[in-house]
């Protein structure tokens, strides 16, 4: 199952994805060319992102073999831009950290 998944999500996000971006930027280059930063946020697709992330772990889950196997995980760190999508299907816990150089610090 971890094998399939690990071929599989990336084919089956980036369909939706190039989808999702491409009507986004569609209908950004269709208004005035000049906007300032704020205004083209307002143009990223958040909700459809998030959607996309939720069908295709939903999508991935019904495809995927039934083998007796035991379990699979899967986690996704998405950046698009300034914006970070994070997902996760399974038992296994993620966590984002950080790391300040000057300081030493790890945050999580």
């Amino acid at each position: 199952v971890s094998e399939y998944s690990v071929s599989a999500l990336p084919q089956l996000l980036s369909k939706k994805l190039e989808v999702i971006l491409d009507a986004a930027t569609d209908a950004s280059s269709s208004s005035d060319q000049k906007q300032e930063q704020q205004t083209q946020d307002d143009h990223h697709p958040k909700a459809e992102i998030r959607q996309a992330l939720s069908e295709t772990f939903i999508e991935l889950d019904k495809t995927a073999p039934a083998e007796k196997s035991g379990g699979c995980t899967a986690s996704i760190v998405l950046q698009l831009g300034r914006y970070v999508y994070v997902a996760n299907a399974g038992d296994s816990r993620s966590m984002i950290v950080t790391y300040n150089k000057s300081t030493s610090d790890v945050n999580n």
